[in-house]
């Protein structure tokens, strides 16, 4: 999924039992959206393609220094592409 060009990021996820994988990705208009679920949906091992988008970012902030996980040793901007500006 990391070969096409819209899509930034890729995780396997736990949780919700019909979603294994999450990625992101960045498309200017419907049409370019349309095209990617698509585009995805021809993956192998893909059987369902779900979509959200987000419509406003309330905040973010750095977790707890304590954690000492992955997430914390990156700064605010590098953690979230959408806030990569």
């Amino acid at each position: 999924m990391l070969k096409l060009k819209e899509v930034v990021f890729v995780a396997g996820t736990i949780g919700e039992v019909k979603i294994d994988l999450r990625a992101e990705a960045f498309v200017r208009n419907g049409q370019e959206l349309l095209d990617l679920l698509e585009k995805v949906k021809t993956l192998e091992g893909v059987k369902q393609v779900v979509w959200s988008e987000v419509a406003q970012v309330i905040g973010i902030k750095n977790p707890p220094p304590q954690l000492q996980t992955h997430e914390a040793t990156l700064g605010p901007l590098e953690r979230h592409p959408v806030l990569r500006k």
